[in-house]
Formats: C-alpha cells, sequence, structure tokens
C-alpha cells in the first residue's frame, strides 16, 4: 500500500473516530439533556474557571430564559447557570460537581415546576425531594444562603394552579423551618389584581416569561437577597 494511501486511511480512521464521538454525545443529549447542559457548564467553567463568591441562580427554564438575569439584579454579582427541561433530580449529582465549585454566597433555585407540569408529581412528592436537593446544597455550601423561589403558575397550566398553590405552601413550610433558607413568593406578583392568571407577561408558548414578566418576577428575588445581603 502506497504511503500516501495509509496517511489517508489513517486520517479518515481519526476523523470517523472523532465524528464518532460527538454523534454518541449528541445521542446522549438527547437522550437526557439535563446532564448533557451539566457537562458542557463544566467545560465552559473548567476553561475560564469559576467565579467565586456570587450569587449563583440553578434551575429550570424561568433560570435559563432568564437573559437579563445579571443586568436586573446588578449590582449583585450572578452566575446563571440554569438548565431548561431539569427536574428535581437532575440537580442532585450536579450540586457537588457544578454548583460548589462556584463558591456562591448564594443560591437562587428555581426548580419542580417541571415535576409538576411535565411529570405531574404530587406537590408532596415534588416538595420532598426539593427539601432534600436544598439540604445537599446546605452539606456542600454550609455558608451559603439558599433562597428558594416559588413555583409560578402560567397561562398554559392553569388547570394545575390549585396544586402549585399546595406546593408552594409545603415549600414555604420547608423553608422556613431552616435557618438557611428562605422562600421566595414570586408567584404572586405574576397575577393580576384580582388573582387571576395573566397571559400578557408570557411568551407565546404561555409559558415562558417575557420581559414584562421578569420585570414583575425578579424585585421578589431582589428584595429577599436585600435582606441578607447588602447591594
Amino acid at each position: 500500500m502506497k504511503k500516501g494511501l495509509r496517511s489517508f486511511l489513517k486520517a479518515f480512521a481519526i476523523v470517523a473516530f472523532v465524528a464518532a464521538i460527538w454523534v454518541g454525545m449528541a445521542l446522549g443529549y438527547a437522550l437526557n439533556q439535563s446532564a448533557a447542559m451539566g457537562d458542557l457548564y463544566k467545560i465552559k467553567y473548567g476553561v475560564t474557571g469559576y467565579p467565586q463568591g456570587n450569587v449563583l441562580l440553578v434551575g429550570s427554564s424561568s433560570i435559563q430564559v432568564w437573559q437579563g438575569s445579571a443586568r436586573d439584579l446588578s449590582p449583585y454579582h450572578t452566575d446563571n447557570i440554569g438548565i431548561s427541561g431539569s427536574v428535581v433530580d437532575d440537580w442532585f449529582p450536579l450540586v457537588d460537581t457544578l454548583i460548589k465549585p462556584f463558591g456562591p454566597v448564594a443560591v437562587v433555585v428555581y426548580v419542580g415546576s417541571n415535576d409538576l407540569h411535565a411529570l405531574f408529581r404530587s406537590p408532596e412528592d415534588t416538595a420532598e425531594d426539593v427539601e432534600l436537593l436544598i439540604d445537599d446544597i446546605h452539606a456542600a455550601l454550609p455558608d451559603a444562603v439558599i433562597y428558594y423561589v416559588s413555583v409560578y403558575t402560567a397561562a398554559a397550566t392553569e388547570d394545575l394552579r390549585e396544586q402549585d398553590e399546595r406546593f408552594n405552601e409545603l415549600a414555604k413550610e420547608a423553608m422556613g423551618e431552616r435557618g438557611y433558607a428562605r422562600f421566595v413568593d414570586t408567584a404572586s406578583a405574576l397575577t393580576g389584581e384580582n388573582g387571576d392568571i395573566r397571559d400578557d407577561i408570557f411568551l407565546s408558548d404561555l409559558v415562558h416569561l417575557n420581559e414584562a414578566g421578569y420585570a414583575l418576577w425578579t424585585p421578589a428575588i431582589r428584595d429577599a437577597l436585600s435582606l441578607d445581603f447588602e447591594s
């Protein structure tokens, strides 16, 4: 076999091998988007370094889609590692490998809505898992204050409002029993004067908040932070 052909075949084999790895990763990401995004964050911050001592935002799409979070919560320094579609269980393996390396002074958590709205888990089961997650974060970061943000009922999930309210009651009670945790009520800020679910504060999917929705969401989180930290 000529040297040129051997070199070509060797190069082709390397390219094919790399392509196979990427295909495998893509399939893995498709099957477990949350794990994939967690890995991508680890790769990113493994290269750039983990910012230290900031306010860390974690949770599902309401966190990830909040593209203006750094601006909205300024002058608090924040890092956003939200993962769309994530449920409570997705975050347990990320506590030590992704959350802890930031060494944050505060962790703002919004997760549980997908458990309730997509997996149709009960408020009781979801609240129990949230408690365990908050305890795990505290064990990893004993000096950090943890802010659990209430689940809101979207215009598209209005039929689930009763269970959302039951879940928030349980979560509020659980956070109140923990000196290192705070319950942040943002759900009431997103309703109209008569208590109705508004449809003008959501994107076209009627699930995710638009800029007007985040403008209502942000003050409750900022006010909660201000009780523990100077801005």
